[in-house]
């Protein structure tokens, strides 16, 4: 009974064939969308957590810029990646495998820079892998709309299709046009506002995240040349 006073399923139900194609393809869109919002939302908010509970295991053996592990990580951070701790993997691989090839414990300049061209690599990846998925909302903003657009000039050229020769007759097919018309509409601009919103908003926030990684990634660089610089 609900159901049928919805303004929205009325107009889903008085659609043709076409109509209600536009209508699930807006479903499956919405579906879409607050999936990819609700879950990159998610991800971003447990990534921050765990990049910040990894600075502070750096900063406590900062004195000793090799001395964290990672061959086996902690088991919160299995499920999530932790770009601080894929930036530090790499630099401390690289920097162990110099110190070994060079067979003491100290580096030369040329050392240095390979170890901060990789290190700066990963952290290009890293960065790049915080946006994945994000197309989908930029993508959703761009269809939504569209998609409603389509619904809305479908539903305004069957309303002049089932037209006779004045409004005395027909006004049930005319109005069931004007209705799709304006439910898909609607319903695409309620799925582009989230969308867009979301994505300006995660965008963002990936681009002062990768700024904290850079910093992170230049502080351990210069430890590890305080530490292992060749004089």
């Amino acid at each position: 009974m609900l159901l049928a006073a919805n303004p929205f399923v009325n107009a889903y139900l008085q659609s043709d064939g076409f109509g209600k194609a536009i209508f699930c393809a807006l479903f499956l869109l919405s579906i879409l969308c607050w999936t990819v919002l609700v879950y990159k939302a998610w991800q971003f908010s447990r990534i921050r957590k765990l990049s910040r509970d990894f600075t502070e295991l750096f900063f406590e053996q900062k004195e000793r810029p090799l001395a964290l592990q990672f061959s086996t990580p902690p088991k919160r951070w299995k499920q999530i990646p932790n770009p601080y701790f894929e930036i530090y993997k790499t630099a401390k691989q690289n920097t162990l495998q110099m110190l070994t090839r060079s067979g003491s414990e100290s580096l030369s300049p040329s050392d240095l820079d390979l170890i901060a061209t990789q290190t700066a690599a990963s952290a290009l990846f890293q960065g790049k892998a915080l946006e994945k998925h994000l197309f989908l909302l930029s993508t959703t903003a761009t269809l939504g709309p569209f998609l409603g657009l389509l619904g809305t000039v479908w539903g305004i050229l069957l309303t002049f299709s089932k037209m006779p020769n004045g409004f005395s007759s027909g006004n049930a097919a005319m109005l069931s046009g004007l209705s799709m018309a304006l439910a898909t509409t609607v319903i695409g601009l309620l799925i582009a506002i989230p969308a867009l919103a979301g994505y300006n908003y995660l965008k963002n926030g990936c681009r002062e995240y990768k700024r904290e990684l850079e910093r992170f990634m230049h502080l351990l660089l210069g430890s590890i040349e305080i530490h292992h610089r060749r004089e």
